[in-house]
């Protein structure tokens, strides 16, 4: 076979899933794309994933769709093992795009990625903007990760760092759920949108709102350099790894997913935590901006 490159995606009513998908088919031939899509929105995407399997059809690669449950982690964690593992038959390495996949779909992946050891390449593309409106609301109850939960030290303290973003009800509630002894917000320095100078300014107007309760910390950190804002990230860490069992969530830009996860293989007693929404807006970005890439 003389391509055996299997594209791994999530499926989304995004401009940037479909415009993403025929960027990846020309910057990445690859002959099976694995395509997982949310039920509860399967109305919302059934435009793209029928443009997107038309071009699979076009071009002969093999289109695999994959429906989970926004409800039920359980039976998503039993269905991307299963359909992960028949997908990689025959593959000889992954590519994942993880523009509009969730956290929690992204880490699954990413640790059975790294349990068969394989070459992997991840992919994230921008969108041009967000919308101006809310982009997520209704928080549900944060929760631990599946196989990347961690292990707790006894009678030790918890930490928290969270890499945030233009949602901070969701941020609000992963801090009460766990309410950290020391709480680390990773705030976005930079960025072309419009928005998110405001957006990281509520979260240091709150310092002081914070600080009555915990321990806290804001630092900077620019997910869209190479390395993704992984050395900040490890930096704010370093204080708590010997005495503290920390908890990270991402809730920010997306390749923060990535460091996160490199460090909490790193460390045992990290744990990673994955905060849902009930409601997404159909408005939630337009276009599709630049490509970011790197090896897993």
């Amino acid at each position: 076979m003389t391509n055996s490159v299997l594209l791994i995606t999530f499926a989304s009513w995004e401009d940037r899933f479909k415009f993403g998908f025929e960027r990846n088919m020309a910057n990445m031939p690859f002959h099976k794309a694995l395509v997982y899509y949310f039920s509860n929105y399967k109305d919302r995407t059934r435009t793209h994933r029928l443009e997107v399997k038309k071009a699979c059809d076009s071009e002969r690669i093999e289109y695999i769709p994959v429906v989970l449950d926004i409800n039920n982690p359980a039976a998503n964690w039993r269905s991307v093992l299963e359909s992960f593992e028949r997908s990689i038959e025959e593959c000889e390495s992954v590519y994942i795009d993880i523009s509009t996949m969730p956290r929690e779909i992204t880490w699954y992946i990413l640790w059975m990625i790294e349990q068969n050891s394989l070459v992997a390449k991840y992919v994230y593309h921008s969108p041009s903007e967000y919308g101006d409106e809310w982009l997520s609301r209704d928080p549900r109850s944060p929760r631990l990760v599946y196989k990347l939960s961690g292990i707790a030290w006894p009678l030790a303290k918890t930490g928290l760092l969270v890499t945030v973003g233009f949602d901070s009800s969701r941020a609000e509630r992963l801090i009460s759920r766990y309410e950290p002894s020391k709480l680390l917000i990773g705030v976005q320095t930079s960025s072309h949108f419009s928005r998110n100078e405001s957006e990281m300014a509520v979260y240091q107007d709150k310092i002081d709102e914070y600080s009555k309760k915990y321990d806290c910390e804001i630092f900077e950190l620019d997910a869209f350099d190479e390395d993704r804002g992984m050395v900040k990230i490890e930096e704010a860490l370093k204080p708590l790894v010997k005495s503290f069992n920390i908890l990270m969530g991402s809730l920010g830009p997306k390749l923060t997913a990535i460091s996160l996860y490199r460090l909490q293989r790193k460390w045992d007693n990290i744990g990673l935590v994955y905060a849902p929404s009930n409601q997404f807006n159909e408005k939630y970005s337009s276009g599709i901006g630049n490509c970011f890439e790197g090896t897993i």
